[in-house]
């Protein structure tokens, strides 16, 4: 992707897709020892969908119908979470919300592609 595609520079790419793994991972671990299935499963989906980018090797592009249903998925999510007084989903929730707010104004992919031996040399090199 050209630099004039996405907000993020390759680096800052890298970092971006490290940080939001570890974090959805986490979630995902710490509602299955709380026993919330539904906040397991609505975090499991985009960590999924992440894995499947790096794998795959692409990204959404901004204020595409997916980066739509995203936002819409990440509202559905924090409507949820409000409902339940789950303050942390709530905010992760919002978090994606505003990333994918800004993709949609910007019409920009929010980072570049990022592949499984980019976020290697990263770590380990």
């Amino acid at each position: 992707m050209s630099q004039s595609n996405t907000i993020l520079n390759d680096e800052q790419s890298v970092l971006f897709e490290i940080f939001e793994l570890t974090i959805l991972f986490s979630l995902i671990i710490f509602y299955i020892f709380n026993n919330n299935t539904v906040l397991t499963i609505a975090y499991s989906i985009p960590f999924i969908e992440h894995i499947k980018q790096i794998k795959c090797r692409y990204r959404q592009k901004g204020d595409s119908m997916i980066d739509k249903v995203t936002f819409f998925y990440f509202l559905t999510i924090m409507l949820y979470s409000i409902t339940i007084n789950d303050n942390l989903s709530t905010l992760v929730s919002f978090v994606g919300m505003l990333i994918h707010i800004i993709t949609m104004i910007s019409k920009k992919s929010f980072a570049r592609i990022v592949s499984y031996q980019d976020i290697k040399k990263y770590l380990f090199y």
